[in-house]
């Protein structure tokens, strides 16, 4: 059930990420004339007012979302706003995801090296105890090995898509 929910939060932060770079790409609040729409498909030029510097009221038309009438501008939360939108929200969040299974990796990596060391100081010259421990401490060390490969093989990935992992 947490990975139900897991996975349909992140495909809804996906979705909005993309939904964000998509209406940044359109030209929302663009200055259009009624006569000549110079809008993207999808926008309509809407008559609008505002206040200028001086308290005067000027009325414009821009290009507007024809759904802003009926629900609003919603606006997202500081928080994910500063995950960033499109690739660079998702680069943000895969980088995030990747640090977060390093530094879980790397602990675990500690502890199995502690278990073993313990493991072989009390295995009290039992040769089948020394054997675990040497089984564990080995797995350990192929385990930070294949780390180090896919940290390399990340950067790869990395100079070729163009995101940036492990900054910060």
């Amino acid at each position: 059930m947490k990975k139900l929910f897991s996975l349909i939060l992140l495909c809804l932060s996906l979705l909005f990420l993309l939904s964000t770079a998509t209406a940044e790409a359109l030209k929302e609040n663009f200055v259009c004339s009624p006569s000549n729409n110079q809008c993207d498909t999808g926008l309509s030029c809407v008559s609008g007012s505002f206040k200028d510097e001086r308290g005067n009221t000027v009325n414009q038309f821009t290009c507007q979302n024809p759904f802003n009438s009926v629900f609003g501008n919603i606006k997202p939360p500081p928080e994910i706003l500063a995950i960033g939108s499109g690739s660079a929200g998702i680069s943000n969040i895969i980088n995030k995801i990747i640090q977060l299974i390093y530094v879980v990796a790397g602990i675990i990596f500690v502890f199995m090296i502690i278990i073993s060391a313990l493991q072989w100081i009390l295995s009290g010259g039992d040769k089948e105890a020394v054997a675990k421990a040497r089984g564990r401490l080995t797995w350990a060390i192929i385990g930070i090995v294949f780390l180090a490969l896919a940290f390399v093989i990340i950067k790869v990935i990395g100079q070729i898509t163009g995101f940036t992992f492990f900054v910060g």
